[in-house]
């Protein structure tokens, strides 16, 4: 999961930067730009989510395994 949301926080990393320079260039409007933002924004969240989702999950693993050998 941590791999897939860091190719999706790549993939929207690269959108932004493209919108940046195509609003830039006055080809797109404010509003494009602001959505491959709020993307970029929302992609960023979703990775820290599944980094934080991973931590919990191997916190939960290692306290039962020491529980297991004690």
């Amino acid at each position: 999961r941590i791999k897939i949301s860091h190719e999706l926080l790549k993939v929207a990393q690269t959108r932004f930067q493209t919108s940046k320079i195509e609003f830039d260039a006055n080809r797109i409007s404010a509003n494009k730009h602001l959505e491959s933002k709020i993307a970029l924004d929302t992609a960023k969240i979703n990775h820290i989510e599944s980094v934080c989702q991973y931590v919990k999950t191997q916190d939960m693993y290692l306290i039962i395994v020491e529980q297991n050998h004690q």
